[in-house]
């Protein structure tokens, strides 16, 4: 094979260029923009965020850009009318990063969900855009597996590259003793990743679609890895959900919700397989291929049907969230699929693609999208919760005379959980009289780093005269949780060394013995006390034990609120011989009946110290 010669690949570049300038140029922003947010990831300056979302914005770019110039070439516009067409897109970009919040990464997660559907429909546009018209089926085909095959190539060329200029950088730091930071590396993956794959990518998205659909090429090992890897895959998998099938149907039972993912994942699949052979699924010595499919979509039947009942079940007990809504809308997909390729004659393979963008760009916004349905859904099931509950009576929450049960407690808290992580708890407000946000405020600088806001929730549930029921528990327990405040300082002064997150519990004590080079941690038998073991260098062993009862007890006393304990209040001390302890507990849970305690897990960071200086190993 003759390699291109410099000017070959300089005049590709070029051309490429040329033919993608705005998609090249988005790719050059987010990678610019992700290099910053790299820099400034310890200082996060006010303007940080803007930047994080122009990233946000353009990551969508790439892909939009690019179908736009495939849809003017396939309609035979003139250059210009290409670049107006892409520089609408880019308005569209704008547009959306507008739409970004400050921090996307933070609750409500409404606005990540929209980009991953936003993402899902941009590449399924690039690969059905050029072929809307009728026919030219094998060209659709052929256009596909030219980008899939590009995709991969130009994946390992970069990682290539990045790994050669990796190891550069290692031995300029060990040779000429130059310090490079860490972000360094990262930043250089960055511009590998964003610019030159992106780049080489584009370069190798064919030009002549039209001339695609007389292209009768066929890799030979994309045959053999679908025809002796992933078809038997598929059919292992088929057979296990058959076997759980029959199972439900001798058990009477319900399908277990989780069951819906696996369809769907191996009908993906499976479908997925089936287009790889298509095109030579008539030629000779592959009738076996065209039958397989068929009988492929005939197996699928009662999978979707299994699909629909374990959804459906989980929203008539739950109703709707944004993954059920997915899960509902994939299943009435797969549905359609299936009847569509038994049914018609001459099924076309582009329905597949075209379908999944239209799902994708509808299910994004619009009151018929998920987050509507999913809100309205989960508003109707806490306002049902809560006049059942005798808490809300003409619009305004009231507290119930009786109190509420904790079944009823544990759902009202599972709802606002959800509300507050998804769509914010701002809804709930036309209920309250008291301002919501400004309730909530001061944990609002932590949300960003915890993602949660579980402090949030209790008050609000606690305005709403529920008990705030945490999501690990199932029943009634007098389990209590206290957790410190994030920002504490830690006083080390006569301590030698210091263990980070030692975690203990009691369920499981050999898990829990966690060894350090200074000793190790467990448990007593009596469960409410925390003992360090430390072995010293001449092989005696010390102990101290860090009463947790005692603490435990106050805080249970005297908390008002098990979140945000001070940091000066979470600390246990102990003393041994030759060793002394101070443990700074992020959380301590614990369990009470009547008047005995159990400590039922812990963690925190764990400081030792030896009061003599222990004689140092040969």
């Amino acid at each position: 094979m003759k390699l291109p010669s410099l000017h070959q690949i300089t005049e590709s570049a070029r051309l490429t260029i040329r033919r993608f300038p705005l998609a090249i140029a988005d790719a050059v922003v987010g990678s610019a923009a992700a290099i910053v947010l790299v820099n400034l990831r310890e200082e996060r300056p006010d303007w940080w965020w803007t930047v994080n979302n122009v990233f946000i914005a353009s990551s969508i770019g790439i892909a939009l850009l690019t179908a736009a110039v495939l849809v003017g070439e396939r309609l035979r516009w003139n250059r210009g009318r290409i670049i107006g067409f892409q520089m609408a897109g880019v308005v569209l970009l704008i547009l959306y990063g507008f739409t970004l919040p400050q921090n996307i990464y933070a609750p409500p997660f409404m606005f990540a969900i929209r980009h991953w559907l936003l993402l899902l429909g941009v590449h399924m546009l690039v690969a059905c855009a050029p072929f809307l018209q009728k026919g030219e089926i094998n060209g659709f085909w052929q256009f596909n597996k030219s980008i899939f095959l590009r995709l991969l190539i130009a994946g390992l060329f970069s990682a290539v590259l990045w790994a050669g200029l990796e190891i550069a950088l290692v031995a300029i730091t060990h040779l000429f003793d130059i310090d490079i930071r860490p972000e360094r590396h990262l930043q250089l993956f960055i511009a590998i990743a964003g610019i030159l794959n992106t780049w080489f990518f584009l370069s190798g998205v064919p030009q002549n679609l039209k001339e695609l659909e007389h292209e009768t090429a066929y890799p030979k090992g994309l045959k053999v890895f679908t025809q002796y890897v992933l078809i038997p895959l598929v059919a292992v998998y088929v057979a296990i959900l058959y076997a759980y099938v029959v199972k439900i149907i001798v058990e009477w039972s319900w399908p277990k919700g989780w069951v819906s993912y696996l369809v769907l994942g191996f009908s993906i699949a499976g479908i997925f397989s089936l287009l790889l052979v298509h095109p030579i699924q008539e030629r000779e010595g592959n009738v076996w291929m065209k039958r397989f499919a068929r009988w492929y979509y005939v197996a699928e039947i009662p999978l979707v049907v299994v699909l629909l009942l374990a959804i459906w079940r989980r929203v008539s007990e739950y109703g709707i969230t944004e993954n059920r809504y997915f899960v509902i809308g994939m299943g009435f997909w797969l549905a359609a699929i299936v009847l569509y390729f038994l049914i018609s004659k001459k099924p076309s393979i582009k329905s597949i693609p075209t379908t999944l963008c239209v799902l994708a760009f509808l299910g994004s916004f619009g009151p018929w999208g998920a987050f509507s349905v999913s809100e309205r859904s989960q508003v109707d099931r806490i306002e049902l919760l809560l006049s059942d509950a005798g808490i809300l009576q003409k619009g305004k929450v009231i507290r119930a005379a009786q109190g509420v049960s904790f079944d009823q407690s544990r759902e009202i808290a599972s709802v606002v959980r959800y509300l507050d992580n998804v769509h914010g708890l701002s809804i709930l407000q036309p209920w309250f009289n008291v301002n919501l946000d400004t309730l909530c405020a001061s944990s609002a600088s932590d949300r960003a780093v915890t993602y949660s806001d579980a402090k949030a929730r209790a008050l609000v549930v606690d305005l709403l005269g529920a008990e705030y029921v945490p999501e690990w528990q199932a029943q009634k327990t007098s389990a209590q949780r206290f957790s410190a405040k994030q920002q504490r300082i830690y006083e080390v002064e006569g301590f030698d060394s210091l263990f980070r997150s030692v975690t203990v519990d009691p369920a499981d004590l050999a898990k829990s013995s966690k060894v350090f080079p200074a000793g190790m941690v467990r448990l007593d038998s009596l469960q409410t006390r925390v003992i360090v073991l430390t072995t010293a260098a001449d092989g005696g062993k010390d102990s101290i034990a860090l009463d947790c009862e005692s603490l435990a007890r106050k805080l249970l006393e005297s908390s008002k609120s098990p979140y945000e304990i001070p940091g000066d209040v979470m600390v246990l001390n102990g003393v041994g011989e030759k060793v002394r302890g101070r443990l700074y507990l992020s959380w301590l849970e614990v369990q009470t009946a009547g008047d005995s305690l159990k400590i039922h897990s812990l963690t925190g960071d764990l400081l030792l110290g030896w009061k003599t200086e222990l004689p140092k190993k040969r």
